[in-house]
């Protein structure tokens, strides 16, 4: 069962997926995830927990799954919320009775810490990282929202037009500011998310 269901697709031609899941687990375990992964017959599985973020309950362990997909010219990447049990029993019966409470509160962590859009924007780095390293294609990004491929330093996302650069600009003053910034650290201005 999942709540969070999402899918983006990443252009490239990279065939191999081992250098994606192994830029992905390294990072977040860097930030305390168990992260594990595992080849399939089209792609890669990844699953990562956190203690902090998921919570064990009855015997279950919540946490977000990654399926990559390889496609001709492209990389389908779904994420979802899921539950994983030890016992089947135990956990069948505790998912019908904490399923309704306890993953709204899963997924809100998960919004609340962007941590999907944290896990595409890592899995687009790594596309990056791997092609540069193949030289493939260097010089471009891809938008964290959309999964759309776009030149390097552009700062809004050619097919979406959402905001991808690490900065805002103040509306009163004009600055330059971070865009996990609450307020304006020139004139104080309350920033809108």
């Amino acid at each position: 069962m999942s709540l969070l269901n999402s899918k983006r697709s990443f252009d490239t031609t990279l065939r191999e997926l081992s250098g994606i899941t192994s830029y992905f687990e390294s990072h977040f375990q860097g930030k305390g995830y168990t992260v594990s992964t595992e080849n399939t017959a089209t792609g890669a599985f990844i699953s990562m927990t956190k203690g902090g973020i998921f919570k064990t309950i009855s015997g279950m362990k919540t946490g977000l799954n990654i399926t990559l997909t390889q496609n001709d010219g492209s990389i389908d990447v779904a994420m979802e919320v899921g539950i994983f049990g030890k016992q089947i029993l135990p956990s069948i019966i505790s998912m019908l009775v904490f399923w309704p409470v306890l993953i709204p509160q899963i997924y809100g962590l998960i919004q609340q810490n962007n941590l999907d859009k944290e896990a595409y924007q890592v899995i687009g780095d790594a596309i990056r990282h791997c092609e540069h390293h193949s030289n493939d294609r260097p010089d471009s990004n891809f938008c964290p929202y959309c999964g759309k491929q776009v030149p390097a330093g552009s700062m809004f996302c050619p097919k979406c037009g959402k905001n991808i650069s690490d900065e805002v600009t103040c509306p009163k003053c004009g600055a330059s500011v971070d865009k996990s910034s609450a307020f304006c650290p020139k004139c104080g201005t309350k920033m809108n998310e």
